[in-house]
């Protein structure tokens, strides 16, 4: 019998960035993040890479509100 297949991962939009790797205009462009917490989330990631999206909540100022406008724009 044929291996089940596995479940698709959640849909991504075209235009999300890896918040490992995005740059700080990039990061800023994120709806409700700007200047000063794209490069909080910049400083972050140079000691403590995201290995799943929900890490970002990690980065002090990014809460549950803010995570949910940008969770379908990100990925690692």
């Amino acid at each position: 019998p044929a291996s089940p297949t596995p479940p698709a991962p959640p849909p991504r939009l075209a235009t999300a960035i890896d918040i490992n790797m995005a740059s700080k205009d990039a990061l800023d462009g994120l709806p409700g993040i700007g200047p000063e917490l794209a490069e909080s989330i910049i400083i972050w990631r140079e000691t403590t890479p995201f290995l799943k999206i929900e890490d970002i909540m990690l980065v002090p100022g990014i809460k549950e509100k803010k995570y949910e406008q940008i969770k379908d724009r990100i990925f690692v």
